[in-house]
């Protein structure tokens, strides 16, 4: 599929309602970089005001975090992520119990913790809108990963795929803890 040149855009756009054109410009995630471009210019020469914060709200530094152009979708995804770290915190819950049935008390206690702890942080984080705590979230893995290490060894029958998938699996959990501190305080901080 082949999109239309900058050029045939403005002519199209010179067509277009005042209303349109601002549509473009404040939703410029839904369109095409060259639309938005020359919507924008089409916008200029007429000399209609640019200065509305939702055209010129901050858009992500990269691509590997996409912004929105409404911040009701942006608190809809953080809301969405806040449920998948609830979901994560069911992993140490489900290893204190299996502890535990083991005749492992203390370490039962240690996963226990971990997980509500995990999981009032992931909610505190979103309630204080402090992006900062997702730091706190970060520490918390490391010590799961380092008690696992400490209490089970690395197991001797892992072949590469299990630790392609492991590798995955932390890096995708890596990721959502980066996006939702990203989201917390592009979105929620300064609100």
């Amino acid at each position: 599929m082949s999109f239309p040149g900058k050029e045939e855009l403005i002519d199209r756009y010179q067509k277009y309602s005042d209303q349109e054109l601002m549509e473009i410009l404040q939703n410029p995630n839904d369109y095409q970089k060259n639309a938005v471009e020359a919507a924008r210019e089409v916008a200029e020469d007429r000399g209609l005001d640019l200065s509305g914060s939702e055209i010129n709200a901050p858009k992500s530094s990269s691509a590997l975090f996409p912004g929105f152009s409404s911040p009701d979708i942006a608190r809809k995804v953080i809301k969405s992520l806040q449920r998948v770290l609830y979901l994560v915190a069911l992993v140490p819950l489900v290893t204190a119990a299996l502890s535990f049935a083991d005749g492992y008390p203390n370490l039962a206690i240690a996963y226990g913790f971990t997980a509500v702890l995990w999981g009032a942080l992931s909610f505190l984080a979103v309630r204080r809108k402090r992006h900062q705590m997702v730091w706190l979230l970060f520490l918390l893995l490391s010590f799961l990963l380092i008690l696992r290490y400490l209490t089970n060894g690395f197991p001797i029958d892992f072949r590469l795929v299990d630790w392609t998938v492991f590798a995955i699996a932390l890096g995708v959990l890596i990721y959502v803890l980066l996006y939702f501190k990203v989201l917390i305080r592009n979105y929620l901080s300064k609100s």
